[in-house]
């Protein structure tokens, strides 16, 4: 009795010895994604640091509605950088409220909020709301290019994209897969 227990633990050690060393071996050469975009309504492209933005300077159609993003990969006007001296600019920050899915790009509130400001005198807009993001992608794009686009006032609204557990954030927003969260999304990331 002990010796065929012996054997199948010895079997059982060499099985799981051979297949973590095939499992490290796949990772290896073919990596994993931290994030899986969905190939036939890919209006979402992979950033290094924000996860996912749009895809930049591109018009393409999500559920019917026009998306035009900028080069930035926002759906938002043209950026003039550095901003035009004597300009107020408002940065809208926040998911898919913020950036429209859905509603015409000039239905969207950071729309209507910048032409009624843009009617009061020198002031422009950024629309950096993409669908899905969370808090933590905000806060990111605040960190890495806040001096680059020069905000006067930041706008931020985010709804429940923070509170759902990674794998389930959105259904319509064409991601699906998110395998980490923000905070490991971003250590693998980052070095």
């Amino acid at each position: 009795m002990k010796r065929r227990l012996r054997f199948l633990l010895f079997t059982l050690v060499i099985f799981l010895g051979l297949g973590g060393t095939v499992e490290g071996i796949a990772r290896y050469t073919t990596g994993i994604q931290d994030v899986v975009f969905d190939k036939a309504n890919a209006i979402y492209v992979d950033h290094p640091t924000l996860f996912w933005i749009l895809r930049p300077s591109s018009t393409q159609f999500q559920d019917g509605t026009r998306i035009i993003s900028n080069s930035w990969g926002f759906r938002s006007p043209p950026l003039t950088l550095p901003k035009p001296e004597g300009t107020k600019r408002v940065l809208f920050l926040g998911e898919s409220s913020t950036m429209g899915v859905g509603v015409a790009q000039e239905s969207i509130y950071s729309y209507r909020v910048g032409a009624a400001l843009a009617a009061q005198g020198a002031w422009d807009f950024v629309n950096a709301g993409i669908g899905a993001w969370t808090i933590w992608q905000s806060r990111t794009l605040m960190l890495d290019a806040a001096t680059t686009l020069q905000p006067d006032v930041v706008v931020l609204y985010h709804q429940h994209n923070d509170f759902l557990p990674t794998q389930v954030r959105d259904s319509h927003n064409y991601l699906y897969g998110l395998r980490y969260t923000d905070r490991e999304l971003e250590a693998r990331r980052r070095p």
